[in-house]
């Protein structure tokens, strides 16, 4: 037994790695899944920000560019018409992909630097109207030059805001990319180091399984033909003891009922006799009862070797038919129903006759002048056999424990239930029952209805 435990133990603790491990897999894979869409998401959510970076530095230098162009177009009307239309739309652009990226800043420090840049912005465009305005009157070369150096400052001071801005961008995707990988190979090395550990223990684990199993199978089979010996040697002990019990026990009965027959007819009238003969009576009744109920535990030993497909229906109709006369002299009505086309069942026919007919015992031992019925059912898949009758009922406490050997009503020996429970679970099934005191007892017990086609195939078998 404490082998067996072991290598119980043994065995679910390997079961136990082996899903920890499948467990650990899965969720590394998951892990390192998400990680790598992190960072997808990361890159995807930094590159348009970037972009609308870059369109905006590079409009802001076409406008650069563009007021040398009318400093040097100066007093040409035409060429700084098409000039200025052109620093409109880039301007228009400037304003559009800076206002496009606000809306990504969530650190106040880039909140800062944009508001900066705006203002700044803000304070250099009159500065370009003028040059503009000052250029279509052709005003003094020293003049427009003098206004280019005032928005030299504010120019440079843009572009390099543009800059950092683009910079802290690619910097704090290039740290979100390297908590990523740390988190990636950090994982994978915890997954690689945890599947070896769990490999290795499982193999441990399968070389000492195979050894345990092994032992266990030579004890197990060492301890299954000695207790077959045993179980076959106590068997054939109860049969022979009861056998041998059973002869003289009706030689006495006998006896003990002609002296009683004698005494009544003759001149006899001594009444203490005649109370110890029927008390004799009584204790003889009583243990050829416990005799066939010893018979009949001792057949439970070979219950499975004599079991074949059997008509539930029939066999039960015609036990319960066959006790007819005897529930009708206590004067009960005998009322037995069976359900059109039951299946067959796979048992032993002497010992399920047996155990209705000990209900029906019972059932008419304690019911006087009332019905007694037999209902025989299918109930999924299971074919459920039900007494019921109008008798005296029974108690609570004794309900209880109805079905423990020794436990009974007066007169019986306590084992007929007990036996009946033990060969209906030999059957496979299972038996209940249900009673209130002066009310009667319902008792049902249900056997699993054979399999259509091994029925079929015994029968075919027999007949070949």
């Amino acid at each position: 037994m404490k082998d067996k435990k072991v290598s119980t133990k043994i065995t679910i603790n390997f079961f136990i790695i082996i899903s920890l491990t499948v467990l650990v897999g899965l969720a590394g894979v998951i892990g390192m899944v998400q990680i790598n869409r992190g960072s997808m998401e990361m890159y995807e959510s930094q590159s348009q920000p970037l972009a609308d970076l870059g369109m905006a530095r590079e409009y802001f230098q076409r406008l650069r560019v563009q007021l040398r162009d009318i400093v040097l177009a100066s007093g040409n009307l035409e060429a700084l018409a098409v000039i200025e239309a052109d620093m409109i739309d880039q301007e228009h652009g400037f304003l559009k992909n800076m206002e496009s990226y606000r809306q990504t800043i969530d650190d106040p420090n880039m909140i800062e630097l944009y508001d900066d840049i705006m203002f700044i912005f803000a304070a250099y465009q009159p500065s370009m109207q003028q040059i503009i305005a000052s250029a279509r009157v052709h005003a003094p070369p020293v003049q427009m030059i003098l206004m280019m150096d005032d928005l030299v400052v504010p120019t440079d001071f843009i572009m390099e805001a543009l800059d950092y801005l683009a910079y802290a961008r690619v910097r704090q995707a290039a740290h979100a990319n390297e908590v990523n990988m740390v988190l990636f190979n950090a994982l994978f090395i915890m997954i690689a180091v945890v599947i070896v550990i769990c490999v290795g223990v499982g193999i441990f684990i399968v070389k000492n399984v195979s050894v345990l199993s092994k032992m266990e199978l030579d004890r197990l089979a060492d301890e299954n033909a000695a207790l077959e010996s045993l179980s076959r040697m106590k068997s054939k002990y109860l049969a022979d003891m009861s056998h041998e019990i059973k002869t003289p026990l009706t030689v006495i009965l006998g006896d003990v009922q002609r002296i009683a027959r004698l005494i009544k007819k003759g001149d006899t009238t001594d009444e203490r006799i005649a109370k110890s003969l029927t008390r004799a009576e009584e204790e003889v009744m009583r243990i050829s009862r416990l005799t066939k109920s010893a018979i009949s535990m001792a057949a439970l030993q070979e219950t499975r070797e004599k079991m074949s497909h059997l008509d539930a229906a029939q066999l039960f109709v015609a036990a319960a038919e066959g006790y007819r006369s005897i529930i009708e002299k206590q004067g009960n009505i005998l009322r037995v129903y069976a359900q059109p086309n039951l299946p067959k069942v796979f048992g032993n026919a002497d010992q399920l006759i047996g155990v209705l007919l000990n209900l029906l015992t019972n059932a008419n031992k304690h019911t006087k002048k009332s019905d007694i019925a037999v209902n025989i059912e299918l109930r999924d898949n299971t074919i459920e056999v039900m007494v019921a009758d109008g008798g005296e009922g029974i108690g609570i406490k004794l309900l209880e424990t109805v079905f423990e050997r020794g436990m009974s009503g007066s007169g019986s020996t306590g084992m007929g239930l007990a036996i009946c429970k033990d060969i209906v679970r030999a059957h496979g099934g299972e038996i209940g029952i249900e009673s209130t005191l002066g009310m009667g007892t319902v008792v049902t017990f249900l056997i699993p209805a054979a399999d259509e086609r091994e029925a079929d195939s015994d029968e075919k078998h027999t007949i070949d």
